[in-house]
């Protein structure tokens, strides 16, 4: 999975819900906050001023793009098949574009692109109330453990090896997914 904007308000809360739930991590957002996105479960970091997660040949099964300043071909190509991208937030002509251009170009290549939209509500987050921390710490709040912080349909759901898939629903919506390696 690539968090596209890792180290913003929103990209912390990705990396941690994510790495949580057993995905190989990949976060990209300036050099000053790569060892923040590290400390947060990131199992890559990577600096966009430096490289450019997009053309570096890596596939990934799902991208979550909190800054989306990209042409949607772009995110295309960093997609393995069958992945998924998801903008969260974005200009109207960004988003509009992801929903035309992109979800055209996703169906012809196998791809899925498209905007993620969340409900409003605090029952939303009660499955990981108290977990959002580093995945290297252990969960020791009240009520919190792996078996019991997750619904139940996501508990011991954690992929079995590289080969493995995520079902849907295990993070949000779209949340879900293994990463590809190039």
């Amino acid at each position: 999975m690539l968090v596209n904007g890792g180290g913003g308000g929103s990209g912390m809360f990705a990396i941690q819900l994510a790495a949580r739930a057993g995905a190989h991590v990949t976060a990209v957002d300036n050099a000053g906050k790569l060892d923040f996105m590290r400390s947060l479960g990131a199992d890559e970091v990577v600096d966009y001023r430096a490289e450019d997660p997009f053309d570096a040949g890596a596939a990934y099964d799902l991208i979550l793009d909190l800054v989306a300043h990209r042409s949607v071909f772009a995110y295309r190509r960093a997609l393995a098949p069958g992945g998924r991208y998801r903008v969260v937030g974005g200009t109207t002509r960004t988003l509009l574009r992801v929903l035309t251009v992109g979800a055209l170009a996703g169906l012809a290549t196998g791809r899925r692109l498209g905007v993620l939209g969340v409900r409003s509500g605090s029952e939303r987050f009660a499955p990981v109330a108290g977990c959002a921390r580093p995945a290297t710490s252990p969960c020791t709040s009240t009520g919190c453990s792996t078996s019991t912080a997750y619904p139940k349909r996501w508990r011991g759901s954690a992929p079995a090896g590289p080969s493995a898939r995520w079902s849907s629903g295990q993070i949000g919506a779209e949340l879900s997914a293994r990463p590809v390696r190039a």
